[in-house]
């Protein structure tokens, strides 16, 4: 066996073990959250979806004279409307704060902001890149709710974590 063989042989030894070891440490650690993350992702897409379009419309139709009334009407200012958007854009996120004790904020965020993101490139698609600066104003208070789901998902999370048991 020439020296070069040899080389090349140990390279690829030690490529599949490094593979192993970082696919075993990958399906331990965040394979388990794939479908959390992928639900959460389906849920505030429908939710962030419907706010988004009907917020960013109202605001649309106000900008161009379409609309007579105030964007933000007294109603909507008033406590249970707040409050109803804040328990529909937040509850998924306390939900699996909750029942999953290795999901932490970072998780949250990274299905939070891609979502945000994407219902965000949809709106901007449909009303035009003009509306930029309303979609960034709109943006603290739908990741406002993320994180304020998230930590009192986690506050509320018993010290052991639940079972299912047979």
């Amino acid at each position: 066996m020439s020296m070069g063989t040899e080389i090349r042989e140990r390279i690829r030894d030690r490529l599949e073990s490094s593979v192993a070891t970082r696919f075993d440490e990958l399906s331990e650690s965040f394979l388990p959250k794939i479908l959390p993350s992928l639900l959460l992702f389906i849920v505030l897409f429908a939710t962030y979806r419907y706010y988004m379009g009907w917020l960013l419309g109202a605001m649309v139709d106000a900008a161009s004279g379409k609309s007579s009334g105030p964007i933000l009407t007294d109603s909507m200012l008033q406590f249970p409307a707040l409050l109803k958007f804040f328990l529909i854009t937040g509850w998924p996120f306390a939900v699996l704060a909750l029942l999953f004790k290795d999901w932490n904020s970072t998780d949250a965020a990274r299905v939070a902001f891609p979502t945000f993101a994407a219902v965000c490139a949809i709106e901007l698609h449909h009303y035009g890149l003009n509306q930029c600066p309303r979609i960034l104003v709109l943006s603290f208070p739908f990741l406002a709710t993320a994180a304020m789901g998230h930590a009192i998902g986690a506050m509320r999370r018993p010290a052991k974590p639940f079972r299912v048991t047979e």
